[in-house]
């Protein structure tokens, strides 16, 4: 999630956007965006059904794309190409490496490239440049919000922004249409009142008796973005007539932070208290995107329990977008103005809370490999820390709009840290038997 000091310097059109917000704060009407469950359609969109879809190959691979605004999205998007280049070979069968992608979890900025890949599959290496990443959605958005179909209307800047993501990129899309070949895409978001992450799946769903299926992808993506104060919340309704209450798998050894989020997911069982669900970015809970796959492992016991009878390899990747500026403040003794001081302060609790995030990934696959000899577990990192250009990629803003050549040095990293990622080619050559992994030439 970007930072109060991150907010101030790359929304640039800030001064028109607080004149925004004081002028549709009193006349703005906050809708319900959801509808009660009167029976699933179809295929459930749920961990479940994936697990039990799960390819007879033995190996599964688990992306997290983290926040960031389009920094985030472009780099997000280099991984899928490199993964999409890379070529494993199964007897007389040749495939990409994407397709032993099972799933994808994803907040904020990572979220539009996720919901892309899953409506949209391959064609996401066609379209999804133009249609996002080099457009000016900051600009686009702000002629939206200052348009009098929105400037005289009761919608919100959420409604708002949500619209514009429909008319963009997902046209009309819901949870249904996520493309058959795609990989499972958890988008995720923070409920306010309940202090938790919401991930829009049909186990979150079911305590609020609704159905995901019939839920806008544009609406769910506006909710994992929905920057605080900038933005309101998305708000869903909390349904009372249905029976589904939140039965986590207890154990004597449960870690604090789940907990508190099974005390939050429980909270939907009150439906007089809680009638209405407040949703925002992502990032509040989880800015990487990672918790939201430790909790399937360590709370979900039906889905680990299919998990464990179709995977022998696991294989986590976390894609960080966070960066870290150079804030330039020991090369004199004087105070640091307070942009500095809330700028450093914030990179500082959000980089040692995402490192703590991974440890515990870590630490989890670590327990589930232990649970057989032919179990393997990998986790692996690509970040910015280690970017060519470092200093201009730390310096890229958490902006919906960027310089067209920031967008590329970002896809282009992303892209080399899959080829060149010595780890994942050791773990093909050295670790999994079959299929037998090629390397492209980078």
């Amino acid at each position: 999630m970007p930072s109060v000091n991150q907010l101030l310097q790359h929304y640039a059109y800030l001064p028109r956007l607080g004149l925004l917000i004081g002028l549709a704060g009193c006349s703005a009407t906050t809708q319900v965006t959801n509808i009660e469950k009167i029976g699933h359609q179809g295929n459930t969109y749920s961990l479940t059904s994936m697990a039990q879809q799960l390819k007879n190959d033995n190996t599964a691979i688990l992306l997290s794309f983290s926040g960031g605004g389009t920094r985030a999205a472009a780099l997000s998007y280099g991984v899928l190409k490199g993964m999409r280049d890379y070529t494993l070979v199964d007897g007389n069968e040749t495939y990409p490496l994407i397709n032993q992608v099972n799933t994808i979890s994803s907040v904020s900025g990572g979220s539009f490239t996720a919901a892309y890949y899953g409506l949209y599959h391959d064609a996401i290496f066609d379209q999804y440049e133009s249609d996002f990443l080099y457009k000016d959605v900051s600009g686009n958005l702000i002629d939206i919000l200052l348009s009098p179909r929105f400037m005289f209307s009761k919608h919100t800047r959420t409604a708002a922004a949500a619209y514009y993501y429909n008319e963009t990129l997902f046209n009309d899309a819901t949870f249904a249409d996520i493309h058959e070949a795609s990989p499972r895409i958890i988008i995720n978001s923070t409920d306010l009142g309940g202090g938790v992450r919401f991930s829009f799946l049909q186990e979150y769903f079911d305590l609020i008796c609704s159905d995901v299926n019939d839920y806008s992808i544009a609406n769910a993506v506006a909710a994992s973005s929905a920057v605080p104060v900038i933005f309101p919340p998305v708000v869903l309704q909390n349904f009372q007539h249905c029976d589904k209450n939140y039965n986590p798998m207890i154990t004597d050894n449960m870690p604090i932070y789940l907990n508190s989020t099974h005390d939050g997911l429980s909270s939907y069982a009150d439906k007089e208290n809680r009638p209405y669900i407040h949703l925002v970015d992502g990032g509040v809970t989880d800015n990487l995107g990672l918790l939201a796959i430790y909790d399937v492992v360590k709370s979900q016991e039906e889905v680990f329990a299919l998990l464990g009878q179709h995977i022998d390899t696991l294989i986590i990747i976390s894609v960080d977008a966070s960066t870290k500026p150079d804030w330039i403040i020991d090369v004199n003794k004087q105070t640091p103005d307070a942009q500095d001081i809330i700028g450093a302060a914030t990179d500082i609790q959000l980089h040692r809370y995402n490192d703590l995030v991974k440890s515990l990934v870590v630490k989890e696959l670590d327990t589930w490999q232990q649970t057989s000899t032919e179990k393997n577990a990998y986790f692996i990192d690509i970040n910015l820390s280690n970017a060519k250009q470092k200093t201009l990629v730390n310096n890229i803003p958490t902006d919906f709009t960027l310089k067209p050549e920031q967008v590329d040095v970002l896809i282009e990293h992303g892209y080399e840290a899959v080829i060149n990622n010595k780890q994942l080619a050791d773990i093909y050559q050295h670790h999994i038997p079959s299929p037998t992994l090629i390397i492209p030439e980078s």
